[in-house]
């Protein structure tokens, strides 16, 4: 099996929109990308819950967890960033740094 991707140790905020769509256009595409250890959060608290777009339907980010095997070490919490005015700045006692967060440095960002 081919792996596309590594998607490991990043931090998801979302408005309520859902997490992932892993089918485009009818092609499920999730079967080369690996991710986890990944935090995840709602800008307006962790008691929303979290959805995946499977097949056009929303379906909760537990249970897509528990069909899939995927994201079983991706955990809910509040990584402490500053989304104001872009800047995305991670607090230093983030727990994302648990879970092998390393930030961008700010000079490498594309302007």
């Amino acid at each position: 099996e081919h792996l596309g991707l590594l998607f490991t140790n990043n931090i998801f905020i979302t408005k309520g929109e859902p997490i992932y769509q892993p089918s485009f256009g009818g092609k499920y595409v999730y079967e080369c990308i690996e991710s986890d250890k990944n935090i995840i959060w709602h800008v307006n608290g962790d008691d929303i819950p979290f959805t995946v777009l499977e097949d056009g339907n929303k379906i909760l980010f537990d249970e897509w967890k528990e069909l899939t095997g995927r994201e079983v070490n991706s955990v809910i919490a509040d990584p402490k960033v500053d989304i104001t005015n872009d800047k995305f700045t991670v607090s230093e006692d983030s727990v994302a740094f648990n879970y092998g967060f390393r930030p961008i440095k700010e000079d490498k960002w594309i302007k």
